[in-house]
């Protein structure tokens, strides 16, 4: 072998090990992620514990910290009568987690924006109102595959009383699937 070829496959090889080694990161500077999750939501009396559902995307400042840009749904009905509370939440929060193998556990706060929907037999009824508040979050991610995770979160919603309702705050437990990219 000459010595031109021996170096081109010492090129090729450094190369192709230098990619892979890139690649084993996950996540990573520059990656994203969308997430999908359903739950059961805990808001304070008077209302019920119902299903609720949240989305997320993630991107990846560092390997350790991620901003979440998301939304939250829920319907939430009042004890014993008819009436329910729609709420949807923008919400933004920041994430920090930690590598322990298959296991990520993290952690988060951030703001975000809650819109209400007072509701009776299934109608609107009264005005809509918008309320802001902050996320805190604590969960754990298992990597099944090298890009793909089962997801469990604890959300605790702190809301803005406004002028419709008590107190707006709830507390979430969810379950998704989280799909790097």
């Amino acid at each position: 072998m000459t010595a031109g070829r021996t170096l081109l496959l010492a090129i090729m090889f450094g190369s192709a090990t230098s990619v892979a080694f890139a690649q084993a990161r996950v996540p990573d500077s520059g990656m994203a992620a969308v997430s999908g999750n359903i739950g059961v939501i805990f808001p304070k009396e008077p209302f019920e514990a119902d299903v609720a559902l949240s989305g997320a995307f993630d991107y990846y400042v560092t390997p350790r910290v991620s901003l979440r840009p998301g939304v939250m749904w829920a319907d939430p009905g009042v004890k014993d009568h008819d009436e329910s509370l729609r709420r949807f939440g923008l919400l933004v929060d920041v994430i920090y987690n930690w590598e322990q193998g298959k296991w990520h556990p993290f952690v988060g706060a951030g703001v975000g924006a809650y819109f209400f929907q007072p509701k009776a037999g299934g109608q609107s009824f009264r005005d809509s109102e918008t309320n802001i508040g902050g996320t805190v979050v604590g969960g754990v991610e298992y990597f099944t595959t090298r890009t793909t995770v089962i997801k469990g979160e604890a959300q605790y919603y702190f809301i803005d009383q406004g002028n419709l309702f008590q107190s707006p705050s709830a507390f979430a437990l969810m379950i998704g699937v989280k799909k790097y990219f």
